[in-house]
């Protein structure tokens, strides 16, 4: 899940480009299966505040060949750079 804050829709498409544009070129090509699945989530609220959240959820699978300790760390090295 990629999450965000701020108003609509400008803030969710700048975080579009940085899903589409970063992450799917450099990981996500390898982490999402068939890519026919993606979700917008939008959180109750004001859609114009600056602290309005949501987020695009992007599923994930373990690749072929790869063990679930290696599909783990591919989860955490997302969390730690702020991706996921």
């Amino acid at each position: 899940m990629f999450s965000a804050k701020g108003p609509l829709p400008g803030s969710l498409q700048a975080l579009n480009t940085q899903v589409w544009q970063e992450w799917y070129p450099n990981e996500g090509q390898k982490d999402m299966g068939n890519g026919n699945a993606m979700l917008e989530v939008y959180s109750p609220g004001d859609m114009q505040s600056p602290d309005y959240e949501y987020g695009i959820w992007v599923p994930i699978c373990q690749p072929a060949g790869q063990s679930e300790q290696e599909a783990a760390e591919t989860v955490s090295t997302m969390l730690i750079t702020g991706i996921l």
